[in-house]
């Protein structure tokens, strides 16, 4: 056994205890369909969510744990930041090509900026103050959140899933599915540049990055894996099985963990040895179709969106996680 190996052993929850404490269910009234992504406001302690089958942006308080408000109207709403630098909220939908921004404090619309078609995930980058978002076919938009214009676009051969920004705002890892790859992106060059496969694992779609230890963590649906590749060279550093139709990952830097949330009704917690390997720690029963999530390490929470079922309307699940 390693050193590394047997610290996280000594640090690892004990046999029947739980990393996580099951928090408050927060309801999501009259939400139909699928949910995608969400995103967290510091200053108001919300909760954006993309509730993309509804057509509408739903607003959740986590002070208050009730829902607070909606935004109408929206056209298949897949990707959500909320833009500290401007307090603006940036809606990404994946049926029109707009990205739509928002006031967070009157949730009054500001304007919006035609992207591309099926525009999808999106970053803020608190380096150069400015808003990525992926769309269409293939391709990166760069987006001044002030003025709600283009300020360049990186273009792809596919669709870009999943993707993060380094802390320096220059170099974006994206996750391209349709080619099983995962891409290292020069935003200044606005150009590719390096290419790493995923192979034989695919489908990969969501994606963390630990810039402490230089390592990217890729969640695929086929051969249903989570990938540790080596954010320099691209070198696969580790190999996990996981749950079926995974759509987020979270690296928590504090406790060396991955939370891993599965469309298959389950959120996986993997302890991490930086270059070695992944130690499955627990699984929590979520709910069928629960596959995005939201960690928020300021708050120690980690919110996974279950859509509404049968007997179920759609909610919020906040576990709250020990250290």
């Amino acid at each position: 056994m390693t050193f590394l190996l047997a610290l996280l052993l000594a640090a690892s929850p004990a046999v029947g205890d739980s990393v996580f404490t099951v928090g408050v269910t927060i309801p999501l009234e009259n939400v139909k369909g699928r949910i995608d992504h969400l995103a967290f406001d510091p200053k108001r302690q919300r909760v954006y969510v993309a509730a993309l089958g509804n057509n509408s942006l739903e607003i959740v308080d986590l002070r208050q744990g009730k829902w607070v408000g909606r935004i109408e109207e929206l056209h298949e709403p897949q990707g959500v930041a909320y833009v500290p630098y401007v307090d603006r909220i940036a809606v990404a939908n994946g049926g029109d090509g707009y990205c739509d921004f928002y006031d967070a404090g009157s949730l009054q619309a500001l304007g919006h900026l035609k992207v591309g078609s099926d525009a999808d995930n999106v970053r803020w980058d608190p380096k150069l103050n400015r808003v990525v978002v992926g769309f269409g076919e293939g391709g990166l938009a760069l987006i001044d959140p002030r003025d709600m214009r283009e300020l360049g676009r990186v273009p792809l051969r596919s669709h870009p899933e999943g993707f993060q920004l380094d802390p320096s705002g220059h170099i974006a890892f994206v996750n391209v599915p349709g080619t099983s790859e995962v891409l290292k992106v020069d935003l200044e060059a606005r150009k590719v540049m390096r290419r790493w496969s995923t192979s034989p694992s695919g489908d990969n779609y969501p994606m963390a990055f630990d810039p402490a230890h230089g390592c990217v963590y890729v969640g695929c649906r086929t051969r249903t894996s989570l990938l540790a590749l080596n954010a320099d060279s691209g070198k696969l550093q580790a190999r996990s099985g996981i749950a079926g139709d995974v759509d987020d990952v979270w690296y928590d830097v504090k406790t060396s963990r991955m939370y891993v949330s599965c469309g298959s009704g389950v959120l996986e917690i993997f302890g991490v040895v930086q270059g070695a390997d992944f130690q499955h720690l627990e699984d929590l029963k979520t709910g069928p179709g629960a596959r995005t999530s939201l960690f928020i390490p300021e708050r120690s929470e980690i919110v996974v969106a279950a859509p509404a079922t049968e007997t179920l309307p759609a909610r919020l699940l906040i576990y709250r996680i020990h250290p």
